[in-house]
């Protein structure tokens, strides 16, 4: 029988990378970096027409081989393995890639960790009936603090918990709407006991407890040019409440303002007086910040292969849509 697959969902920088690292240590699991063809594809699907037509099918196939090959991810996936592949729709094809990747490192069961997979939960449910997914949630002054110490998706704390908010709100509304299917981690619990944690998430995932999963021994070799995972490289400990460190007070009470019920709901427990209004001035003054942080952003380890791969990206959906523009102005 086909294993089921396991999909993170949350948001950015709040511990879904290590929960990836430390459930790829499971014999039975395999979580590869992710190459992110969700995001990067999924939206743009309808471009590609009939996946079944030989012209839309090779283009498809070609853009596939060249992201997962991409350094980013550096699947080192042939291309021929690649043109085997008889699928009727792009989550197929990704899901054959997984499990291509998952068997070449040893694993019966993929764990993809991918931006926005929230967006596409009914859509991989419909495909992918069996599929698990794993909501991992951060205290939002803590994720806030560290998207400020890296500021390379948010140059500002209010873009930062704007996203926290909106994120979290739409996981909390699957979480709600199917429990037999999504399952909560906090990510103060899991570096707090690591060993309850990923017991309870491995009993949900029908998996054998493996102690091996209870600590983050597995190597990445992408923590060498991304600093954004250095984590990965470290052993699983208490970092929590560091925020005051980094936020000040109003950067504090604009959080909590803005994300007050989402946090309390999560028992997440505000302490600021949460009075902050949005008025023209502190929006002129993020404009002026987010200008300062940029020139950070180009400092940040591994920063040119970032934005190759988004240019990569980038450079698919434009050949996706002038593919079928192209037909379409011919027919």
């Amino acid at each position: 029988m086909k294993s089921s697959p396991i999909f993170i969902i949350g948001s950015e920088r709040s511990g879904t990378n290590i929960f990836r690292t430390l459930l790829s240590n499971h014999s039975n699991l395999g979580g590869p970096t992710s190459p992110q063809l969700l995001n990067s594809l999924l939206p743009y699907e309808r471009y590609y027409g009939d996946v079944n037509e030989s012209k839309n099918n090779r283009l498809l196939k070609d853009h596939l081989h060249e992201i997962v090959n991409h350094r980013f991810s550096d699947w080192n996936i042939e291309f021929e393995e690649i043109e085997k592949l008889n699928e009727s729709s792009l989550i197929s094809f990704i899901d054959r890639l997984y499990n291509i990747k998952a068997r070449e490192i040893g694993a019966s069961r993929y764990v993809a960790k991918e931006v926005n997979t929230h967006n596409y939960f009914y859509r991989i449910k419909k495909e992918l009936p069996s599929a698990k997914f794993l909501y991992i949630v951060r205290d939002p002054r803590e994720q806030v603090a560290s998207c400020k110490r890296t500021p390379l998706q948010f140059q500002h704390p209010y873009d930062a918990i704007i996203h926290w908010n909106k994120v979290q709100n739409a996981c909390i509304d699957l979480l709600f709407g199917n429990p037999d299917s999504v399952y909560l981690i906090k990510y103060e619990e899991l570096i707090e006991n690591v060993e309850k944690v990923m017991t309870n998430v491995l009993t949900f995932l029908n998996e054998d407890i493996e102690s091996n999963c209870f600590e983050n021994t597995n190597s990445n070799t992408n923590t060498e040019w991304n600093s954004l995972w250095e984590n990965l490289s470290r052993p699983v400990s208490n970092n929590t409440n560091k925020h005051k460190k980094y936020l000040s007070e109003a950067e504090v009470n604009m959080i909590e303002t803005i994300s007050e019920s989402t946090m309390i709901e999560l028992n997440y427990l505000p302490y600021s007086q949460r009075d902050w209004n949005n008025s023209i001035y502190k929006k002129l003054g993020r404009i002026y910040t987010k200008k300062l942080m940029k020139s950070k952003v180009n400092s940040i380890k591994g920063i040119e292969l970032i934005k190759d791969r988004m240019q990569l990206t980038k450079k698919i959906r434009a050949d996706i849509k002038n593919n079928y523009f192209s037909y379409v102005c011919h027919k």
